[in-house]
């Protein structure tokens, strides 16, 4: 899963942070299936397993677990919650995005897995 190399606070598994580039609509807005997904940065993350719940939508049940990636802030790398994050070849859809006591020090991710696209 990514494991490998141990840093700082136990952050032992390697994350990419990856953005869509999106297209122009047409109608002012942005098209949220343009482009292929590409690579901000690396880092090295605690990884750390949330709360998961399920949903019903259309008659289907849709699981979602949620994690929490800490990782150094990086003045240089800005993390949206339009990115993402890939381990290995699972991937996060950002929801949260926390700047620790505003001191750019620590990051903390908060994402959920199995979202639909």
């Amino acid at each position: 899963m990514g494991q490998g190399k141990t840093g700082a606070g136990g952050r032992s598994t390697l994350i990419k942070i990856q953005s869509n580039p999106r297209a122009s609509d047409g109608h002012g807005g942005q098209d949220n299936k343009g482009g292929e997904w590409v690579d901000k940065f690396t880092a090295w993350s605690k990884m750390e397993k949330g709360a998961g719940r399920e949903s019903f939508l259309n008659r289907q049940r849709s699981t979602r677990s949620g994690y929490k990636f800490t990782l150094d802030f990086q003045l240089a790398n800005e993390v949206l919650t339009t990115d993402r994050v890939l381990v290995g070849l699972r991937t996060f859809d950002i929801f949260d995005v926390d700047n620790v006591d505003e001191m750019n020090r620590t990051l903390v991710v908060r994402a959920e897995e199995g979202r639909p696209d």
